[in-house]
């Protein structure tokens, strides 16, 4: 009701007691009640006398958009990260690994001479910290490109990558030999895995 106006009646149907029309219903005439309004605070109702009445649930919280998962994409260097990304657009999350991440300790042989002279290697400075945040953008990744150069180097750099992330998503390599669009593309979507025998060498 308005606040200068009268109490105006409810009707309500309840079950079979009258019949009209070939449906059968009753008429109550049901006490009326304040315009209710709500109040300032979140989880009441605020009838116009003052009055405060709890709601019988809690307040709802406002929805939280989380983290679309997208493909994480390595290059090696910061420049051909950018250039990547806008290709890409902002689908996938492009990043560098800035070149090496680990290399041979500076001391000591490093060399497993009865293990196939298998080497031993320790993260960088700077590839503990690349590693780091690479593994904080993985989290939120759908998929891991490793996008390093195709040489005996970058496959290098995309095995290290490898080790040292532990990927828990699908890994694919990406292999491109120039930036331009129709090259990215048929680059993403025809992915390959990791050369071993380049890693070898």
């Amino acid at each position: 009701r308005s606040p200068e106006g009268p109490p105006r009646l409810v009707e309500i149907f309840g079950p079979a007691q009258r019949r009209i029309g070939g449906i059968d219903r009753v008429r109550h005439r049901v006490q009326t009640v304040p315009a209710m309004r709500f109040g300032q605070s979140s989880g009441t109702l605020r009838s116009d006398n003052g009055a405060s009445d709890a709601l019988d649930h809690p307040p709802l919280e406002p929805r939280t958009r989380g983290t679309v998962p997208k493909p994480l994409v390595i290059v090696e260097s910061p420049a051909k990260a950018k250039t990547l990304s806008k290709f890409l657009g902002s689908d996938y999350d492009v990043r560098a690994s800035v070149g090496h991440v680990s290399d041979l300790p500076s001391k000591g042989l490093n060399i497993d001479v009865d293990n196939g002279f298998k080497p031993t290697y320790e993260l960088t400075e700077r590839g503990k910290t690349v590693i780091k945040d690479l593994k904080a953008a993985l989290k939120d990744a759908s998929e891991l490109y490793l996008a390093t150069d195709e040489d005996r180097e970058g496959e290098a750099i995309s095995w290290h990558l490898l080790e040292y992330l532990k990927p828990k998503v699908p890994v694919k390599r990406m292999v491109f030999h120039e930036i331009t669009k129709s090259a990215i593309d048929h680059a993403v979507n025809n992915p390959r895995g990791l050369d071993y025998g380049l890693v070898d060498a």
